[in-house]
């Protein structure tokens, strides 16, 4: 491999042996680390690993490491010593390490350099190892803990990560994510009254009720990223006040807000939101719910049929779209927008956003680093000319998904074609 200077990140990546699972790469890590030592992060994935290699390359200190396992050189201690002395950001997934319960178990070291730890599903790690490893990083500020149905993963488990956030083993955390078993909503208090500065809350297993929010209140100068999309309990009126109380806000994840909260409530202050997931329901309260597309007069009815009384009704569900519209227009930085309705059955549809130019399509002109435009689940009628505009507009654009024209398969074929040659992914609902 020729040297690099300016190669700050690098990833070795190999296909598995058909015996091992394993390829052997140890022996070229030291020639590929040695003609590129401006590397700072590295992933490893499927391979065999040397950690002692790793030791004369101190500007290594984010490591990845995926589907690995200990190279015959190598032993627990020397990655024990890498998480202590060197390593500020691990990220571990399907790792096998043999030996590392017994150095959890005989020493006391702190890896005071940590700030960033990111477990996902393990091999060969047990749950008490993890923990230790999660512990020991008392300057630790991110946390992303990730679990699967048939992992070890307890209620005791839960109850110790719970002691160790609460009793302030990490004073300096501010991202928590654990995709784990139930945490209780007391927990969930109590984790919220600990955190000092949250900038990202992800715990989508846990009870969230009224005081869970009422503490989550305290966070919203400092929040980031937020997931809530989870909590049932939620209302769409709280939805909407998030929306309007965090300004650092960059990546939303709702179930649904109503499209009466945000037509009657206060403007969005997420200016710096780039990614936002929530289904809004824009049905008026006037307009009955549309649920399935075989009904044509609820088609009509939805846009328009000419008679007086569906006149009224269009319009007040034009004013409705456009005021969505306006609120959209104003996340200058959004990139990626999904608000399809993800608990529409097989075959139904709800009213969401109807994406087309006459109904204010044109006013998402203003978001210029648009890549992922989500729709599954509602009533669209796309043109030729809005998919057109969207392609001239959203010169990012990467995927669309969702049903284009829900009456009518030809054009649904037709648009889907266009945005294939455009080299726009696409699905349906």
């Amino acid at each position: 491999m020729p040297e690099c200077p300016n190669l700050h990140s690098l990833t070795i990546s190999t296909v598995m042996s058909r015996s091992s699972g394993y390829f052997r790469v140890s022996h070229d890590l030291d020639s590929l680390l040695s003609c590129n030592r401006s590397i700072v992060h590295l992933t490893i994935e499927n391979t065999c690993v040397d950690w002692g290699v790793l030791f004369k390359y101190k500007n290594i200190t984010c490591l990845n490491i995926k589907n690995c396992t200990t190279d015959s050189k190598s032993s627990a201690s020397d990655f024990w010593k890498l998480c202590s002395n060197q390593l500020e950001s691990l990220a571990m997934n399907y790792v096998d390490i043999p030996g590392l319960l017994e150095m959890a178990s005989e020493n006391e070291d702190f890896f005071e350099n940590m700030k960033t730890i990111t477990i996902s599903c393990m091999v060969g790690l047990e749950t008490f190892v993890q923990l230790e490893i999660v512990r020991r990083c008392v300057n630790l500020d991110t946390l992303y803990l990730g679990v699967i149905p048939h992992d070890t993963v307890n209620e005791t488990t839960v109850s110790d990560l719970v002691n160790l956030v609460t009793s302030n083993a990490w004073p300096n955390l501010q991202r928590l994510s654990f995709n784990g078993p139930e945490i209780l909503e007391k927990d969930v208090v109590s984790i919220l009254q600990t955190l000092k500065h949250c900038c990202q809350w992800d715990l989508p297993c846990s009870t969230f009720r009224p005081q869970s929010f009422s503490e989550l209140r305290k966070h919203f100068a400092t929040l980031v990223d937020l997931n809530v999309e989870s909590y049932t309990d939620l209302s769409s009126e709280l939805i909407q006040e998030i929306l309007c109380s965090c300004p650092r806000l960059q990546a939303f994840q709702g179930s649904q807000i109503e499209a009466k909260d945000i037509v009657n409530g206060q403007p969005w202050v997420c200016s710096s939101l780039q990614s936002l997931i929530v289904f809004i329901n824009a049905n008026p309260p006037q307009m009955v719910s549309v649920a399935s597309v075989a009904n044509a007069s609820e088609f009509e009815l939805t846009f328009g049929n000419g008679k007086e009384t569906d006149k009224v009704l269009n319009a007040r569900a034009n004013e409705i779209q456009m005021v969505l519209f306006e609120r959209l227009s104003g996340l200058r930085k959004l990139s990626v927008l999904k608000i399809g309705d993800k608990n529409a059955g097989s075959g139904s549809f709800s009213l969401g956003l109807i994406l087309r130019r006459d109904r204010g399509l044109e006013m998402l002109g203003k978001l210029v680093l648009m890549e992922h435009l989500h729709f599954p689940g509602t009533i669209q009628a796309m043109e030729m000319d809005d998919v057109e505009w969207m392609l001239s507009r959203w010169i990012r654009l990467r995927s669309l998904v969702g049903m284009y024209c829900h009456h009518s398969q030809s054009r649904s074929d037709m648009l889907q074609r266009r945005l294939g040659f455009g080299g726009i992914n696409v699905e349906r609902s």
